[in-house]
């Protein structure tokens, strides 16, 4: 074969081979691009980051979301295998909304000022004395003739809020003293709970048994051992 026809084949081959290869390589380079655009994609979405990918090549655009985003997608697609420059397109900044002037309100005239109330006075002065309220026999129970008394210490109470009560129980000398002690105390008891029904606190209450140390008559008379029989009441200013 001649030297000229050497050429003419070896040219032939060459131009049947870049014909046979074109084809090819633009197959490979499309799935490199789809490849790539499918990785940056899928580590987009995994991170919850909006933000839309393009790629040319091997090179890849970020856009459609704010730069903070589009930096924040560049750090989670940089080592997608095979990336070569990544580029940002940020959205541009949202125009500022001009804050709408307040309407001035109507200024409020200045208030009145209210008067005060004038505190209402503590009664004072000094404080009645109280009749004692009597039992009978041996009883602690408050007999009904004592309810007036009772009520009447009760409208005394009210009107004297500075005022505390001593409710003493009184016998005669009949009995143990131990016995006297008790019934003493159970009178002065009984006393106190029908103040305390009143709505008289027990705090301004005090009680206490005096049993028969302090007669105010003889013992030796029916008489004096009915006017013993009692629950003496005495009135002192919490004040003093």
């Amino acid at each position: 074969m001649s030297g000229i026809a050497r050429k003419g084949a070896a040219l032939g081959a060459t131009i049947g081979l870049v014909a046979a290869l074109v084809p090819g390589t633009a197959w490979v380079a499309e799935g490199i691009r789809s490849t790539i655009r499918g990785e940056a994609t899928n580590r987009l979405e995994s991170a919850s980051i909006g933000a839309y990918v393009e790629v040319v090549g091997r090179d890849v655009t970020l856009s459609g979301a704010d730069k903070a985003t589009l930096e924040r997608a560049r750090d989670a697609v940089r080592t997608v295998p095979g990336l070569g420059e990544v580029t940002l397109v940020p959205q541009p900044d949202t125009l500022p909304t001009a804050t709408p002037t307040p309407t001035p309100s109507a200024t409020k005239g200045t208030p009145r000022p209210t008067a005060s109330p004038t505190p209402t006075p503590t009664p004072s002065g000094p404080l009645p004395s109280v009749n004692a309220i009597l039992f009978p026999g041996s009883s602690a129970k408050l007999p009904a003739s004592a309810v007036p008394e009772v009520e009447r210490l009760v409208a005394l109470l009210r009107s004297r809020p500075d005022a505390r009560v001593t409710l003493a129980g009184h016998t005669d000398s009949g009995r143990t003293q131990n016995v006297r002690v008790a019934l003493g105390q159970e009178r002065a008891d009984a006393v106190a709970q029908a103040l305390v029904q009143r709505g008289i606190p027990a705090s301004r209450i005090t009680t206490t048994s005096e049993a028969d140390r302090l007669p105010v008559a003889s013992n030796a008379s029916a008489e004096g051992r009915a006017q013993n029989r009692r629950v003496s009441v005495t009135l002192s200013s919490g004040n003093g």
